[in-house]
């Protein structure tokens, strides 16, 4: 404590000089400790140069299971690409995760459709533009076939509107 509060060292800098006293505390274990004084009305954290405000944070978000899923093994063995109507559906994300695009590849003819999302990867957004690329082929749309990105989580949505099985990769 007198080398925080007096020193005003780093709990960095603590675990070093007493590693070399042959005492090893992990700095870590010093930020816990002075966590754990703040929440206990103590004012070590004053002492800190940040006042551990920049804390890292755990990399990785949450994450999204896509409910009531198809298989891709479900999928009828005639949806191999041979007939018009079975389609694969993916998004390209752009840099720094600004903007996206549907694309939706008709498997016999390689027939392109894309859109711009406005909103990114909004499964509601992504739904309502496909419901509205496809709407016009809506007696021909068999199938769809796509990744398990959160971005298709409104898949029902758009089997639904187009009578349409949709199915998902496997994991």
């Amino acid at each position: 404590k007198r080398l925080l509060v007096t020193e005003q060292w780093s709990p960095e800098q603590i675990s070093g000089a007493l590693a070399n006293d042959g005492k090893y505390i992990c700095h870590e274990t010093i930020y816990r400790m002075i966590r754990k004084d703040k929440a206990e009305g103590g004012k070590l954290y004053q002492h800190c140069r940040h006042r551990l405000k920049h804390r890292a944070r755990p990399v990785g978000g949450r994450r999204i299971s896509i409910v009531n899923r198809t298989s891709i093994s479900e999928r009828p063995a005639e949806a191999d690409g041979k007939r018009f109507g079975d389609f694969e559906m993916d998004t390209i994300v752009g840099r720094g995760n600004h903007g996206a695009i549907v694309t939706l590849i008709e498997r016999s003819t390689n027939m392109l459709f894309m859109r711009k999302l406005k909103k990114g990867k909004n499964a509601i957004e992504l739904a309502r533009t496909v419901i509205h690329l496809l709407s016009p082929f809506k007696g021909h749309v068999k199938s769809i076939t796509t990744d398990n990105g959160t971005e298709f989580a409104c898949h029902e949505m758009i089997g639904k509107s187009l009578g349409v099985n949709i199915y998902f990769a496997d994991p």
